[in-house]
């Protein structure tokens, strides 16, 4: 079954052009709600919106109106910067949308040029001027969003300084039901890019040919030095309940252990399944029967590492929960700032709320190094360098940064204050090896529904899991 209703519209700015609608979308017994942002635009006056913003065409009695994607007008959005610059707050027919203020928004100006981001993104971000950024989501949900509560307690309470500073937060309310957040404003970071950007950028000359320095070491040495101090920061819990580190005892650990190795399972279970019925190309096959042939070897190493968690697994923490090179912005400076708190999309928000071990973080990084590998070492042979060259070359890197970034992680600062990590190194060298194996695993159940040419990234990774590498 599916249905579509409209839950609320509350009129913005004091006007009947601008609107925020609440929308309920009912699939299959599951019911998600989204935020449309509306503007009613007489189409003389509309030059510069795109197709993909009209929303519809209506007649009325001085000409023909638009209704659009808000985001997508200028005035929109130079309404919307002086609303959140005064706290502004919008109701109507039991609905309020309000704007909090965090604290440092009153030493700002919205008032300058805004312009919509360009990453395609589940949400929509507006850009104003070089002083802020607004994140619009367009699906809301009930509850805390991790993304506002950890950016708050990172500046408010921390002397963490790589995140965006938090300005405001917009919130939508509606009678029974719980507040939803609708938008999250921070500061803007002067920055030449993401990670993976200049990941790339630095890694396209090493693998095209012979010669070059190994890149891109020293940025992973500070980026484990700054990973490391996050965590730190994260398990200092300063009194908030939701931030105190909680030991991890052998039967959580074991029962860690026990998801992944079902996930394992019905990965493979699928994978098999697909071969038999000739679902993947010729030479994807080969690569997938090259793993489960060797299959028994994923299990014995599942059963090594139980064995190392018998006495438990440090302590579980807040984290990043979607960590990897897009996710951290390379300053001007030449330092990192680390984004996007929100965790995975596609997890439930309690799910993205629970404390977990640390190394999930750092398995994720290490994962994306492996993904810029590929990247890089594909776009080379695609311009003639030979492939035994640049795969060799691919994996030096990738080894090497992710050897040098793990080694800057477990590395701790004479000052932290709370130890987080195992006290035996086995038991650290364990958990990463298993959240290696958990989000590697994860790549092979994404690119198998999405892109079965891209098989072959996890599979590298997953054998080289395999030989200790």
């Amino acid at each position: 079954m599916t249905g579509l209703r409209t839950c609320c519209a509350v009129p913005l700015f004091g006007a009947d052009a601008d609107w925020l609608v609440r929308i309920a979308v009912e699939l299959d017994g599951e019911t998600a709600h989204y935020q449309l942002v509306v503007a009613a635009r007489q189409a003389a006056v509309v030059a510069d919106a795109p197709a993909t913003a009209l929303i519809a065409r209506v007649r009325a009695s001085d000409g023909e109106m638009l209704l659009l994607d808000a985001v997508y007008d200028a005035t929109f959005r130079a309404r919307l910067g002086s609303a959140l610059a005064r706290g502004d707050v919008y109701a109507h027919g039991g609905a309020r949308w309000h704007v909090r203020h965090v604290g440092y928004l009153r030493t700002m100006s919205l008032d300058v040029p805004a312009r919509l981001g360009r990453a395609e993104q589940s949400n929509s971000s507006i850009l104003y001027g070089e002083t802020a950024i607004l994140k619009l989501f367009r699906r809301l949900e009930a509850g805390e969003n991790p993304d506002v509560e950890i950016g708050a307690f990172l500046t408010g309470r921390t002397q963490f300084r790589h995140v965006p500073r938090l300005l405001a937060t917009v919130v939508l309310e509606t009678e029974g039901d719980e507040p939803m957040l609708a938008g999250m404003l921070q500061e803007l970071v002067p920055s030449s890019g993401d990670g993976w950007s200049d990941v790339l950028a630095k890694l396209r000359p090493y693998i095209a040919q012979e010669g070059v320095p190994v890149p891109f070491l020293d940025e992973a040495r500070a980026l484990g030095h700054i990973t490391r101090a996050l965590h730190a920061a994260l398990a200092d819990a300063q009194g908030v309940a939701n931030f105190t580190a909680e030991p991890v005892d052998a039967t959580m650990a074991q029962g860690w252990v026990d998801t992944i190795e079902h996930e394992i399972t019905t990965t493979l279970s699928d994978l098999r399944a697909r071969v038999e019925g000739g679902a993947l190309a010729a030479d994807v096959t080969r690569e997938v029967d090259a793993l489960l042939v060797r299959s028994a070897r994923v299990f014995e190493r599942l059963a090594v590492i139980r064995k190392a968690l018998a006495d438990g697994a440090g302590y579980r923490i807040r984290h990043h929960g979607d960590f990897h090179l897009g996710q951290v912005l390379r300053t001007l400076d030449g330092t990192f700032v680390v984004i996007d708190f929100e965790g995975e999309p596609a997890r439930p928000l309690q799910v993205r709320r629970q404390k977990h071990c640390p190394l999930r973080d750092v398995a994720g990084m290490m994962r994306s190094f492996g993904y810029a590998a590929a990247v890089t070492q594909r776009d080379a042979t695609g311009q003639g360098v030979s492939v035994a060259s640049a795969s060799a070359r691919a994996r030096v890197w990738d080894e090497r940064v992710c050897a040098v970034f793990v080694e800057a992680y477990l590395t701790p600062p004479p000052s932290e204050p709370q130890p987080f990590l195992p006290a035996s190194q086995d038991a650290t060298r364990a958990l990463l090896e298993l959240f290696l194996l958990e989000k590697a695993f994860y790549e092979l159940r994404y690119e198998i529904n999405h892109r079965p040419d891209w098989l072959w990234v996890p599979l590298v990774g997953i054998q080289a899991l395999l030989e200790g590498t």
